[in-house]
């Protein structure tokens, strides 16, 4: 239809002009009237990231975003108000490694058993690797809700692994909220969980050995097939998708978060490194401290395990048969495991914390660990958020970034602090807000 100045088709076509006019006001009015509330956090201290506080600010946030963050401003109108004074606000926590919140990986499939009169039996068979699922990803088998303990302690999101076997599979960072699964995962994909645990289940392997032996046929396997070698002769088996799932980690596109935490095991988690070239991520670390050196010089990030042991009694009884001198050389044995958080630090790599299964000594073992605030907020924060690809979102307090704040009574070492409050995506999760009496 044209433009008929002389007719009837020039007013038609005013008028629908005019009908996406009102419409274009209409949508608008109904977006607004349907704009997510705004709270503003007043009279607090900041601690925006480590090193720069304000030290009496406001930070607004509006549905799961933060708006804005100043020493000073205007109220937004029809503003949630809350009064902070005395109080400290600090960016949300995040664990840097969790082994829970992820369903288990089916059992190795007998489909295709060979004829164990003329093969080996299924119990060695390579399909049936015990433990080995690297292909298996956290972020579509989660079974996560967020544990009270870990938002006491003001977690906001962490880094999702299966929590057994030699190659736990994909892992995924999820925010800490009661949302929906898919609203909870902020990154999606991210590096493959492994250690020396064997896994459930019967059958090789049975032993350290074996399983040493396992992880290097399996890296060796994928390595093989990064090169172009080839596998297999007709119909492409089950164990191939093991192999293309660890592709990424074998040309170093991601990293291998790896569980060690005896001094044994974190050299051979070296050797294993040194061997295929992966990027690694040390995960538990907990005699650490005698590889100082190795681990300082290859600048390798720890995920600390915070689970810390606990001091051995020296007490001396007529009931307690144990040796002195064993005594002294298992207490000695502790002191020298405690340094082990300072020691990493002091070296200047990116040292990161899990809460592991510390609970409620979580805060306990961080003000005993010998670090300063900074190493404790970095390792809280900046730094997880870096090593988990999640540094948009999480670790700092700015506008456009999530959220995820904690609510503190005051300095985060200070014996008497106590987590007061936790928001996560712009949502308070603990304590859970007193539900209205119904009408």
């Amino acid at each position: 239809m044209g433009f008929e100045f002389n007719g009837v088709g020039y007013a038609w076509e005013m008028h629908l002009v005019g009908l996406l006019f009102l419409s274009h006001l209409s949508h608008s009015a109904t977006v607004n009237c349907q704009a997510e509330p705004v709270t503003v956090f007043t009279d607090a201290t900041v601690v925006l990231r480590e090193g720069k506080t304000i030290s009496n600010g406001m930070v607004v946030i509006q549905g799961e975003k933060i708006i804005s963050v100043s020493e000073s401003g205007t109220v937004p109108t029809d503003a949630k108000v809350i009064s902070l004074k005395g109080k400290t606000i600090y960016p949300g926590f995040i664990d840097g490694y969790v082994g829970k919140g992820v369903k288990s990986p089916p059992a190795p499939s007998e489909a295709g058993k060979p004829n164990n009169t003329i093969a080996a039996p299924s119990s060695l068979w390579v399909g049936n690797r015990k433990g080995i699922a690297p292909e298996w990803k956290a972020s579509e088998n989660l079974d996560f809700s967020p544990d009270s303990s870990d938002l006491k302690n003001g977690f906001t999101a962490g880094y999702l692994s299966y929590g057994s076997g030699g190659m736990k599979g994909i892992g995924a960072v999820v925010a800490y909220s009661d949302s929906k699964v898919a609203g909870r995962i902020l990154n999606k994909e991210l590096g493959c969980g492994m250690s020396f645990k064997s896994g459930s289940g019967t059958g090789y392997p049975s032993n350290i050995l074996g399983q040493i032996a396992l992880l290097r046929q399996v890296l060796a396997d994928a390595k093989s097939v990064a090169d172009g070698g080839k596998l297999f002769e007709g119909d492409r088996p089950s164990w191939m998708n093991s192999l293309d799932a660890l592709q990424p980690m074998i040309k170093k596109e991601q990293p291998v978060f790896f569980e060690a935490n005896l001094e044994r095991e974190i050299e051979r988690a070296y050797r294993l490194q040194s061997e295929f070239g992966f990027k690694m991520v040390l995960v538990g670390g907990r005699d650490a401290y005698k590889w100082s050196a190795l681990v300082g010089q290859s600048k390798t990030p720890v995920i600390l395990n915070m689970d810390l042991p606990s001091e051995p009694s020296m007490t001396i009884s007529p009931t307690d048969t144990t040796p002195q001198e064993f005594k002294v050389q298992r207490y000695e044995l502790w002191q020298a495991q405690m340094t082990t958080p300072k020691v990493l630090a002091d070296l200047g790599i990116d040292l990161a914390f899990t809460s592991g299964s510390s609970g409620s000594e979580f805060w306990t073992n961080v003000r005993k660990s010998g670090l300063t605030e900074v190493q404790v907020l970095r390792g809280l924060t900046t730094i997880p958020a870096k090593l988990l690809g999640v540094e948009a979102e999480l670790g700092s307090i700015e506008a456009g970034k999530r959220a995820s704040i904690v609510i503190a009574s005051g300095p985060l070492l200070d014996a008497e602090t106590k987590i007061e409050q936790v928001w996560v995506s712009g949502k308070q999760m603990f304590p859970k807000p007193e539900e209205k009496p119904s009408k």
